[in-house]
């Protein structure tokens, strides 16, 4: 641990962040020199609230049934939201089609808890865990007419799986099987066999009882318990290459998905980062450390890699980072997530793990601006960055949301972006929200 001197410049900077995140004018003679060369906040704000709805109105919200939106999915016309509900072993469906006033569809039960779920026109392809018992785990892929909410096949998984992704092109899907550690053996401690992996699925053929199946072994790769691979977060470009986090081994994986086969890989690193809590208007900074350990993860412009870097095992550095696909960082966020917290008074809910940089969403919109969306999962905000230059995002605008926002999607084609919140705790009036956002008309 060492102790730096917070500079000027970066008081500065945070300054003059927080107030134009918030209407407040700034000085004109705040150039980028002033600044130090740092992020330069566009005065706009692209996104609005346009509505929050609680999921728990798909049941009732006068029990003390937890029901928690996780990960979102939207049918090929955009015009329907399905959400996991890992608690209720269910996935849920809301109208979309006016965002001011999304409708709820009703709920189907799975017969497992559905970890992740992506769509290929109007199916819905759900991950569940199966699993008995952490050591035997099991899961299935399955398929669900979205129109008729009816189920169409189930394929089994040689695992537990966390994420899924569909290619652009619609014609793979990449499962992410982690086969996750338990806390009760040798306190979580690592390797904790069997191993995780990446499932590819071959969708071309229109039967989904016939799609086919390969695994890709991810033994050897990285360098922390290389025997004992935890795959977190998938996502697939254009080139139909899967990115994949090895969150507790610290790595990213990328995966040429027509030849089911590793094609680079790399160790996500370190970086170094404010220790969370440091007295705010303190004129020292703790600083650590630490391994990056990302979560979730997607491509920029088909070349680029973002990830947030939660951290869950040894690390964790509260930072969002750009990598090409060598493995070279080319952008990092620095200390702007742990002082965006202190600064919005959230210094508190972060303090004993960090903000915790859940999620990463990336799309170009209508307007030809690509937008970055971190979800700040303990910070209960998403970060919304402007990506056309992948080598200096700008950090333009923080959204506000409900308790824990954990998964985050965007359709560019209807000018959206939705959030779930998964916090869900009846007893304290805490309830699991989607929050919807659309872009303003000036900026469509």
């Amino acid at each position: 641990m060492k102790i730096s001197v917070v500079k000027l410049s970066q008081w500065l900077l945070t300054t003059y962040l927080i107030g134009l995140l918030w209407g407040c004018q700034s000085p004109a003679s705040m150039s980028s020199d002033t600044l130090n060369n740092q992020e330069i906040l566009d005065v706009k704000k692209p996104f609005r609230a346009a509505a929050s709805t609680a999921v728990c109105l798909q049941t009732s919200c006068n029990d003390n049934r937890v029901t928690a939106a996780e990960i979102l999915a939207v049918s090929g016309d955009g015009m329907t939201l399905i959400y996991t509900d890992s608690p209720r072993d269910s996935i849920g469906f809301l109208d979309i089609s006016t965002p001011s006033a999304p409708l709820g569809l009703g709920r189907i039960a799975l017969n497992g808890e559905p970890t992740s779920i992506a769509t290929k026109e109007n199916w819905a392809l759900v991950a569940i865990t199966t699993s008995v018992a952490l050591s035997q785990p099991a899961g299935q892929l399955v398929v669900i007419n979205i129109e008729k909410q009816e189920v169409v096949a189930r394929i089994e998984l040689p695992g537990q799986p966390d994420s899924i992704a569909v290619s652009p092109d619609k014609n793979y899907a990449a499962i992410a099987i982690e086969n996750e550690r338990s806390y009760k053996i040798n306190n979580g401690a690592l390797p904790q066999l069997p191993e995780g992996m990446l499932v590819a699925v071959d969708l071309s053929n229109v039967n989904p009882n016939d799609w086919q199946t390969k695994t890709v072994n991810l033994t050897g790769l990285a360098e922390e318990f290389s025997e004992d691979p935890e795959p977190e977060y998938v996502d697939i470009n254009a080139d139909n290459l899967v990115v994949l986090t090895l969150q507790e081994n610290n790595h990213i994986v990328i995966i040429d998905l027509q030849t089911a086969s590793v094609s680079n890989h790399f160790s996500a690193g370190e970086s170094t980062n404010q220790l969370p809590g440091a007295a705010s208007g303190s004129r020292f900074d703790l600083q650590v450390r630490a391994k990056r350990e990302p979560d979730g993860v997607s491509w920029l412009m088909n070349d680029y890699i973002v990830t947030a870097d939660e951290g869950d095992y040894q690390g964790g550095t509260d930072t969002i980072t750009i990598f090409d696909k060598s493995g070279a960082v080319i952008w990092g966020s620095g200390d702007t997530v742990t002082r965006l917290m202190r600064l919005m008074n959230r210094q508190e809910q972060t303090l004993r793990a960090g903000a915790q940089p859940e999620n990463i969403e990336v799309a170009t919109f209508a307007n030809g601006d690509t937008y970055l969306f971190a979800n700040i999962e303990r910070g209960d905000a998403v970060l919304v960055y402007n990506a056309n230059d992948p080598t200096s995002p700008k950090l333009i605008q923080v959204l506000d949301t409900p308790k824990g926002p954990e998964g985050g999607l965007a359709i560019p084609s209807r000018g959206l972006f939705i959030v779930a919140s998964e916090d869900d705790k009846p007893s304290q009036k805490i309830r699991s929200h989607i929050h919807i956002f659309e872009l303003s008309n000036d900026e469509q």
